[in-house]
């Protein structure tokens, strides 16, 4: 790629660019993106080089389907690959259910009820990360209490994955939506000493761009947070270093993609904000100090502001806890499953 004046790209080194064309590298497949003369001549060079076959407009890629409605709307969705793992698991026939875990849903990481074969529990657990990884950040938060039990399952954390799999047998039509605009939003959260096991906090943040999620993440905090106030400043930084790597993506690939202006991070803990906000480090703060520092950096640099929102309508909820069949769905809808 390089031979053919394409730039590497830094942020994310399996994309290569040069002007008005972008080209996606996994393994031996290619996924370009750009104007139709430019796609046409890449085609040509690149099969003289190598032996080539010419697929077309994307359906499919990577176990993904790729739908493009209208003119500025593109939708991915994994239904065929959700079938394949339902089909695997025996749950083809399973009645759907309205949420991917129960409110309050918690599994024991040493778990001492009865063993579960921990192959079949861990290939599950891979299938369905995948899955959340690629276009259904509505499970995020679910996968990620259910993968911590990997190295010791039993038969009610398998129940566990049996509830995700209802799930996605009832919301296979979902799809990731996608419109031709410039919308950025970022959305921030905690749920504060959460896991019953070692009372870390759970991190939740999601980037919706084009009206839809295109960067997710529920994860389990490395430290024990003293509040949660402490803990929401943790979710912060971590969705804004991730706001940095994006930035720092699009800015790569073109100016037509840059995000312009201040962008604005919702939180919806105004203890973090303050403290966001303050120029002084406080009793509060003075044991977090070097995130506390980093966080100040960016609102200096104008880079993002912070910025209150009621808990009712942060998206990142969906990515903390298990949450209710019509707050998933309500969530789900506002980043893009459609």
């Amino acid at each position: 790629m390089l031979s053919l004046d394409f730039a590497k790209c830094i942020s994310e080194p399996c994309i290569f660019f040069k002007k008005d064309i972008i080209v996606a590298v996994y393994v031996d497949d290619f996924l370009v993106s750009g104007i139709e003369e430019e796609v046409l001549k890449f085609k040509e060079i690149i099969g003289k080089i190598i032996k080539l076959k010419d697929l077309g407009p994307v359906r499919s890629f990577i176990s993904i389907q790729f739908d493009r409605p209208s003119k500025n709307v593109i939708t991915i969705n994994q239904s065929q690959y959700i079938k394949s793992i339902l089909n695997e698991y025996n749950m083809s026939e399973s009645k759907g259910i309205s949420c991917p875990l129960q409110v309050g849903a918690h599994f024991e990481v040493k778990g001492e009820g009865e063993i579960f074969d921990r192959e079949l529990y861990q290939k599950a657990i891979g299938s369905l990360l995948y899955n959340s990884t690629c276009t259904r950040p509505d499970i995020a938060n679910a996968v990620c209490k259910l993968s911590q039990c990997n190295q010791r399952s039993t038969v009610r954390n398998w129940r566990g994955v049996q509830n995700v799999l209802k799930y996605l047998k009832k919301t296979i039509g979902y799809r990731l939506t996608y419109k031709k605009n410039g919308v950025f939003s970022c959305y921030s959260d905690s749920d504060w000493a959460s896991d019953k096991n070692d009372a870390k906090s759970i991190t939740g943040y999601v980037f919706n761009f084009g009206n839809g999620a295109v960067i997710w993440k529920s994860r389990k905090q490395k430290c024990v947070a003293s509040s949660s106030t402490h803990a929401e400043y943790i979710a912060l930084y971590e969705s804004m270093c991730e706001f940095l790597w994006l930035q720092s993506l699009l800015r790569e690939l073109s100016e037509e993609y840059l995000i312009y202006g201040r962008e604005i991070v919702y939180c919806d803990n105004q203890g973090s904000i303050a403290i966001a906000e303050n120029e002084t480090i406080t009793e509060r703060s003075k044991h977090f100090v070097v995130k506390y520092n980093f966080v100040r950096e960016c609102i200096n640099n104008r880079m993002i502001k912070v910025e209150y929102i009621p808990s009712s309508e942060n998206l990142a909820d969906l990515f903390t806890k298990s949450l209710s069949g019509p707050k998933t769905e309500m969530f789900a809808k506002a980043i893009g499953l459609l």
